[in-house]
């Protein structure tokens, strides 16, 4: 038999009871909600999947590139197992390393890299990851504006413009004995360059392109010292357009006749006629060639601005008589 506080408890439970009306007003809720959260994962989704395919873009071309041979990627490979042995260089996890796994997997797979990347994973990593950072800051981007391809058809390697109407500077060995070569300036039509001077003994070579108001780099000024920071956009391996930093060793012996300097920077086949950028922006230095370093392990050699501004100097000479 119910008392009569079991009556009221009972009365009180039907009366909080929700109606059918509150009912679907509550589920009409949930529904939006996850909705909403449906809409926001798919917009995240497919910024990322932009972003890849804007990086893609940026650092592959697939018109202008040279196939490695099997002997090169074993050179590659055997330079990189003795970079590891010598730096033992640690892997840092970071919040970025789920987008840099993605990025190796799509370059791995549209580039046909599988064998470097799985063997050497470490430097392959630190490599893409240094170039997607410095890809971020606005200065670097504006020198990739400047930065191009340059194709002999047997070869290539990089260039990049030092006047508005289409100066190039590469190097001698990149042009070989070419009096065309093959242009991919960024964001523009591949186009045809005259090589309008050769100079083997500086490993220098100048290209002219039709242009008006292209973006270039300007020629440093300033003396470069030992310990500087830098930086430098080119075309190694595959890749294109790609930016890395490093520090200026000093001035190194060479068989050229031109100052050379050594540096402390991870330097690839095709960054030959990459320009050295120092923190204003002007170059100081042409990249064109690798050394093996007993205290540094493999080294950058670029030739002194100084003598690219030489040159620049006498093609302007030439042209006014």
């Amino acid at each position: 038999m119910m008392t009569t506080d079991d009556k009221n408890q009972k009365q009180n439970q039907i009366s909080k009871q929700e109606t059918p009306e509150e009912m679907m007003r509550k589920q009409q809720w949930r529904a939006e909600r996850q909705k909403q959260r449906d809409m926001e994962q798919e917009k995240k989704r497919q910024e990322e999947q932009a972003y890849l395919r804007q990086v893609k873009q940026e650092m592959i071309d697939a018109d202008l590139f040279e196939p490695l041979t099997h002997e090169e990627m074993i050179d590659i490979i055997r330079e990189e197992r003795q970079q590891g042995r010598k730096k033992k260089t640690p892997l840092t996890l970071s919040k970025d390393m789920k987008l840099i796994g993605l990025l190796l997997a799509l370059v791995v797979l549209i580039q046909g890299l599988a064998l470097v990347f799985q063997t050497f994973n470490i430097p392959a990593i630190e490599f893409v990851k240094t170039s997607i950072a410095l890809s971020f800051d606005e200065e670097v981007e504006q020198i990739k504006d400047t930065v191009v391809i340059i194709d002999t058809g047997d070869g290539r390697g990089t260039g990049f413009l030092i006047s508005p109407d289409g100066l190039i500077v590469t190097n001698a060995h990149v042009v070989d004995d070419e009096t065309e070569v093959t242009v991919g300036i960024k964001d523009k039509d591949v186009t045809t360059g005259e090589v309008i001077k050769h100079i083997p003994e500086v490993d220098l070579a100048f290209v002219q392109v039709e242009g008006r108001d292209l973006p270039y780099l300007e020629l440093s000024r300033q003396s470069v010292e030992a310990g500087e920071s830098i930086t430098f956009v080119g075309n190694p391996l595959r890749f294109n357009r790609i930016a890395n930093s490093g520090t200026i060793i000093g001035e190194t012996p060479a068989t050229l006749e031109a100052a050379v300097y050594a540096l402390d920077a991870p330097v690839y086949k095709g960054n030959s006629g990459s320009p050295v950028v120092n923190a204003a922006g002007e170059v100081v230095a042409v990249i064109y060639a690798t050394r093996e370093s007993v205290e540094y392990g493999r080294v950058g050699l670029a030739i002194d601005v100084r003598t690219v501004q030489t040159w620049v100097d006498e093609l302007a000479f030439g042209k006014q008589n």
